[in-house]
């Protein structure tokens, strides 16, 4: 009978035990990532459904009990340089943050650019990301973490990326392989 289930109603069964579960311990265990896989769910899908839920995330290398806030990676804008925690209602951008290390292109490359933009299509429920850098990424995908937190006290800064000033402490905290974002990436001259 539950394989007759859709991954999305799957994946909401799993996200309501491990939210029930998140009251003891909010790192997930290698048991629900086994049974996630096992029941051919993506990460991907699971985020998703949290962040429908009304979730924020914030993909990161490291673990943390508590995320502090910090400067934001952008200097360009005025905005984006708030110190805060930064989080994102896009599963994939979550991922990709998670995912793909920063510091080592910074020391393999003495300059790059990366990151992502969305696409609008006359649907709102089929955004398009495309992530993009400058320089090839293959050599800098890792491990990493994606924090599932609370909406309370985030603003909204651009579509997919809101910014809270203060500490989170997480609701769920997802390990994560480089081969759980499947977001399209293409490497450019111009970064966009």
């Amino acid at each position: 009978m539950e394989r007759l289930q859709s991954p999305e109603t799957r994946a909401a069964q799993i996200v309501e035990d491990m939210l029930r579960q998140s009251a003891v311990d909010p790192l997930v265990s290698g048991d629900y990532l086994e049974r996630i896989r096992r029941e051919g769910i993506t990460v991907s899908t699971l985020l998703t459904r949290l962040a429908k839920q009304g979730y924020m995330l914030h993909g990161s290398a490291i673990q943390l009990p508590v995320l502090l806030p910090h400067p934001g990676d952008d200097d360009h804008e005025a905005e984006k340089r708030t110190v805060g925690v930064y989080a994102t209602d896009v599963a994939d951008i979550a991922l990709f943050k998670a995912t793909v290390a920063n510091s080592q292109l910074a020391a393999a490359y003495d300059s790059y650019t990366m990151g992502w933009y969305t696409e609008k299509f006359p649907h709102p429920e089929h955004n398009y990301v495309q992530f993009y850098a400058t320089v090839p990424i293959d050599g800098a995908r890792r491990a990493g973490y994606v924090y599932v937190l609370s909406k309370d006290n985030f603003r909204k800064l651009d579509d997919g990326e809101y910014v809270n000033e203060g500490p989170v402490r997480p609701i769920l905290i997802l390990p994560v392989e480089p081969n759980d974002f499947a977001g399209e990436f293409k490497v450019t001259s111009s970064g966009s």
